[in-house]
């Protein structure tokens, strides 16, 4: 018996890793139900098919913003004729089937109204942002999530931050990642988009990053930052990394553009830490292990001639992004520039957008990325859902293509070009990917994710599917909603011509919307 059970273990952690995810906590469960509902897991998140599927109403999801985080979504309602939030709704993304009761919090009155939130579960810490002082300030609030009452462990119960030290201050978003709460400014002049950003410790009420004129920030880690550069005066497009550690820039990574650059942002995810305090119990069982981890980036450039807009969906690879920073950093004192070529084509990948189109600024998680598919090699499936997985490891073991009724997977492991529009400019693709898309068209405004779900926003509701398996020997109802279908109807493999993808909105009309809440 102890041989079984130690070839078990074994092999749960070797099809773990080959799934990019890591064993985080086992809920006493034995290594082979563990390794079982890993595989019945990976085979929902393979064929994006659903183990469950339920609704949450809402009254208007175009009047909340939301966040998703450590298997737990978490949404603010707008009140009545104001511009901000009063009340906060927590929902375990867990299926009843699964947890007989879930884990739910609300407070209907926070006590003022927000203009933003986010939220750190296992420190039970909430952080909802107030516009002061007729609009000259900019208070950040530490409170629990328990009691909503101001937290033990901060320094002070709020942070507040000035509008005549930051130049970009007309939108601020945040997003909680260990210790560190990012402050992201944001204005919009017509189709362009500036920024700046702020890092500081909630705990301490230290400022690990100063206000920095950036378009957008991602974390990278535990103690870097990913920084967005489009600003005007002379510097050119590019991603610096930076040390919250040692509070300095360790290198900035020059990006190919040769037209100017309207719009740079990234799609990212907040920190998922599941600790011991995180009520997500099922979802905490596996994590994505951080050596896979994606970013997208979008972009928005004009033409030569100034006359159009033309768009980039990027992804990069993350930490292989970092060990050519590191192994560049360790070669030189102080900052450093790494041209576009000595970095990129082998950490980054570059989608057409005839191919692929933005879904939603939370639609990452891992080594996965939610699009909509426009066309896939004129294999049938057009306007539909498709899900990018940029884990190597499956591919290096050896997955193929392959087609179903219901969906098809290619894996693109061959060198590409991509040309940035009408420039000279040919990029080279090297990182490998797996693309699935379903077949048929799906009603949703909008699709975000962790890392066992994908909601999708409604007018009226979100609609929550959950690939978590249950642990009971119980028959999964596999229904395809996320298709525009269920299993029992055999879909139009050929999707009719006027599909469009509308329910999506692209960046270009309705962006503001789709990029920070829906």
């Amino acid at each position: 018996m102890q041989i079984v059970d130690s070839s078990a273990e074994i092999r749960l952690h070797i099809e773990l890793a080959v799934d990019g995810l890591l064993l985080n906590n086992r809920g006493g469960l034995p290594a082979n139900k563990l390794l079982e509902l890993a595989q019945t897991m990976r085979k929902a998140w393979e064929e994006i098919d659903p183990l469950w599927t339920w609704t949450l109403p809402c009254d208007n999801t175009r009047r909340t913003t939301y966040e998703i985080s450590d298997g737990i979504l978490a949404y603010m309602v707008e009140k009545d004729n104001s511009e901000g939030f009063q009340r906060i709704i927590y929902h375990e993304l867990v299926p009843s089937q699964v947890k007989k009761e879930r884990w739910e919090q609300e407070w209907k009155d926070i006590g003022f109204v927000a203009t933003d939130f986010s939220y750190n579960l296992h420190d039970d810490v909430q952080i909802f942002m107030e516009l002061r002082d007729n609009g000259n300030v900019r208070r950040m609030h530490f409170l629990t999530i328990s009691t909503n009452q101001p937290h033990p462990r901060a320094y002070k119960p709020y942070f507040d931050v000035c509008k005549d030290v930051c130049p970009v201050w007309e939108e601020c978003k945040t997003i909680a990642y260990d210790n560190y709460i990012a402050m992201l400014f944001l204005e919009w002049r017509g189709l362009n988009r500036s920024g700046g950003a702020m890092v500081i410790d909630w705990r301490t009420a230290s400022v690990v990053l100063p206000y920095t004129r950036v378009t957008d920030l991602a974390f990278a880690s535990k103690d870097t930052v990913i920084l967005m550069y489009n600003e005007e005066g002379g510097i050119r497009p590019a991603l610096g990394l930076y040390s919250l550690a040692e509070s300095r820039l360790l290198c900035r990574c020059v990006l190919p553009f040769l037209t100017r650059v309207m719009i740079a942002l990234f799609l990212t995810n907040a920190a998922s830490k599941f600790g011991e305090n995180c009520p997500a119990t099922h979802a905490k069982r596996f994590i994505a292990d951080p050596g896979v981890r994606i970013l997208g980036m979008i972009f928005h450039r004009t033409s030569f001639d100034g006359a159009i807009i033309e768009r980039d969906l990027v992804v990069l690879s993350v930490q292989p992004f970092l060990r050519i920073c590191a192994r560049h950093s360790s070669q030189h004192l102080g900052e450093t520039t790494i041209e576009w070529d000595d970095w990129g084509p082998t950490v980054t990948r570059w989608l057409p957008s005839t191919n692929f189109n933005y879904i939603g600024f939370r639609s990452t998680f891992g080594s996965r990325m939610l699009v909509v598919m426009t066309d896939l090699e004129h294999s049938g499936v057009a306007n539909s859902l498709g899900m990018l997985d940029f884990n190597p490891r499956p591919i290096l073991k050896g997955y193929k293509d392959k087609v179903s009724q219901h969906w098809v997977t290619k894996v693109l492991t061959e060198p590409s070009e991509y040309r940035l529009g009408q420039s000279e400019k040919v990029i080279e693709n090297r990182l490998p990917v797996r693309v699935t898309a379903l077949r048929g068209t799906i009603p949703f405004r909008g699709l975000f994710m962790d890392g066992t779900t994908i909601v999708g926003s409604m007018l009226d509701s979100y609609r929550i599917f959950s690939f978590l398996p249950s642990i009971e020997d119980v028959d999964h109802p596999h229904q395809r909603h996320l298709g525009g279908y269920y299993e029992s109807i055999v879909p139009d493999l050929e999707p009719e011509s006027e599909a469009t993808s509308e329910a999506f909105p692209s960046p270009s009309g309705d962006y503001e919307e789709g990029s920070w809440s829906e």
